[in-house]
């Protein structure tokens, strides 16, 4: 985990990613910001790091290879290439690796919109280890619920786009890092 945290910390952070689309470099940002759109309103405070498939950095590689084929078995989808059809609608995949540092959140929102799909996301850091508080969190029957006492590293969630999630403000020791995660989501060209 050491070295995950060295290595984005390098990245040239950049303040807008502007739109997604086939043969987009990758990116790093930091998000502290609201997002206001027709499906939902929420805000961030977050580092984003993208890692497209198609360009030459292999770092998760391997993970996110894995992700996309489970994704493809539970979804019934043939993602061969970057692009690739789920209904009638052609995708691309949007892996990354987001990172929550002490007083990081994502609030509560939904992830339905016509240009995304399901996320999966891989447990990249251990509640009381990493992070002392805060966590990835689901609204289920008017209750905000921390599941991260559930979870391991290595742990697979997928969201269902329609059910209200986000991570509630995460809190870390001066020897810890933070909260990480590998997400891959799916882009409507």
């Amino acid at each position: 985990m050491r070295y995950l945290n060295l290595k984005l910390k390098k990245k040239k952070l950049i303040k807008k990613s502007g739109p997604y689309f086939f043969g987009k470099k990758n990116f790093s940002r930091f998000d502290k910001q609201v997002v206001k759109n027709k499906f939902s309103n929420y805000s961030r405070n977050q580092y984003m790091h993208t890692l497209f498939s198609w360009n030459n950095d292999k770092s998760f590689k391997k993970i996110f290879k894995k992700l996309i084929r489970l994704r493809d078995s539970l979804l019934n989808i043939k993602s061969k290439n970057h692009i690739f059809k789920h209904g009638k609608n052609k995708f691309i995949n949007i892996p990354k690796v987001l990172h929550y540092p002490n007083g990081g959140f994502l609030s509560k929102h939904v992830d339905f919109n016509y240009n995304n799909d399901s996320n999966f996301i891989v447990v990249a850091s251990k509640k009381g280890d990493h992070y002392d508080k805060g966590g990835l969190s689901y609204e289920l029957k008017k209750r905000y619920i921390d599941i991260e006492k559930f979870l391991k590293v290595g742990d697979i969630v997928c969201n269902h786009r329609l059910i209200k999630h986000g991570v509630k403000k995460v809190k870390a020791k001066k020897n810890q890092i933070g909260r990480f995660s590998l997400v891959l989501s799916m882009h409507k060209l």
